[in-house]
């Protein structure tokens, strides 16, 4: 999982386009949450990395946790889920116009997991390339009203203009670049997330909060990646970065999931 700020300092031109993405649908459409995901050939979601932009302070504080959760059952359950929106050609779709309140007071995707959010109701974005849907976008909100007609219309004419611009993305989308050094000093992913979200200029509690770990913890990557990159400052680790742009950050493959 990947937030905006993070997607932001990430030097990764798709991830910084989606940042942006989310930050345009929220303000257009007033939700507290939103969600941008690939969606793999079997049409599923959440499969692969999700890139979270969120409006207020306590809307994605459980979101990992949940959306485990989503994968080991509530895909099943999801009404949005691509396999089920993304046969036709709908681009957006609303949980206000497939169903009423008393319908969703009885189905479990709204009553379990989007409750555990704080969430209620949801706008979902699909984005097609080459003829399927490649990504989509989940804007959720604390209350089950429909968008009004003016946020629905912008929610239109921002999914048009977003589509275009993914799309470019994946055409435009470089092959390894052969410049880059092959063999650089590995970083876990999780110090190579640090140490990208501080080059970009965040302090250790913007990390921290970008990241959902504490700041002890942070300190904690930091000291390990100065000690692989043989710096001893936050201004060496940049100047670091800015000299050697062209080099890779080598993330090492771990033999367990990432320890936080």
């Amino acid at each position: 999982m990947i937030g905006s700020v993070e997607a932001l300092a990430s030097g990764d031109h798709r991830q910084a386009m989606v940042a942006h993405a989310l930050a345009l649908l929220l303000e257009a459409s007033g939700a507290a949450l939103g969600l941008f995901y690939t969606i793999d050939r079997r049409m599923r979601k959440f499969t692969d990395e999700v890139i979270v932009g969120h409006m207020g302070t306590g809307a994605a504080a459980n979101l990992e946790a949940s959306l485990l959760r989503y994968r080991a059952r509530y895909h099943a359950l999801d009404p949005f889920a691509p396999r089920r929106v993304g046969a036709g050609r709908a681009a957006l779709v609303d949980s206000s116009s497939i169903f009423d309140s008393r319908s969703m007071a009885r189905l479990p995707y709204f009553t379990e997991y989007l409750r555990q959010l704080g969430m209620a109701g949801q706008t979902t974005l699909l984005l097609r390339h080459d003829g399927r849907a490649r990504a989509g976008i989940d804007l959720l909100r604390p209350h089950d009203e429909a968008p009004a007609s003016r946020q629905l219309a912008l929610l239109r004419a921002s999914h048009a203009m977003l589509e275009c611009a993914y799309g470019a993305a994946l055409r435009a989308a470089p092959p390894e670049s052969g410049n880059r050094l092959a063999c650089a000093i590995p970083l876990t992913p999780r110090e190579a997330q640090v140490v990208r979200l501080v080059a970009g200029g965040a302090s250790n509690d913007e990390v921290a909060g970008a990241l959902m770990i504490s700041k002890a913890t942070v300190k904690t990557h930091l000291a390990h990646s100065f000690d692989k990159l043989g710096v001893r400052s936050r201004v060496d680790l940049i100047s670091l970065l800015v000299s050697e742009r062209d080099t890779a950050l080598v993330v090492a493959e771990p033999t367990t999931s990432p320890s936080e």
